[in-house]
């Protein structure tokens, strides 16, 4: 007698060929978020672009380096700190 075997889905396989889910929007909770006060130079002022070329790259990374340390070596910051260098290199040569 032979038997006979019947496929059955899963949850997820029947899930899989259904239509996606449509993308729900998340509440907006809370306040909002404060803008930072640092700023990208080159967005500020356009005159910054001729004064950050003769700062140059080297001068920057060095600052941000100097910055990171002095704040003790937090993970996740280093474009504030690029930031942060680059006004005060800004601020310093005009």
């Amino acid at each position: 007698m032979a038997t006979k075997t019947t496929s059955k889905k899963t949850k997820t396989q029947a899930k899989a060929k259904s239509k996606p889910a449509a993308r729900r929007s998340r509440p907006k909770t809370g306040t909002p978020k404060a803008k930072t006060s640092t700023t990208r130079a080159k967005k500020a002022d356009p005159r910054a672009n001729d004064a950050l070329a003769t700062i140059g790259h080297e001068q920057i990374a060095q600052r941000a380096f100097e910055l990171w340390v002095e704040r003790g070596c937090p993970t996740g910051c280093d474009s504030d700190n690029w930031y942060e260098a680059e006004r005060q290199l800004l601020a310093k040569a005009g």
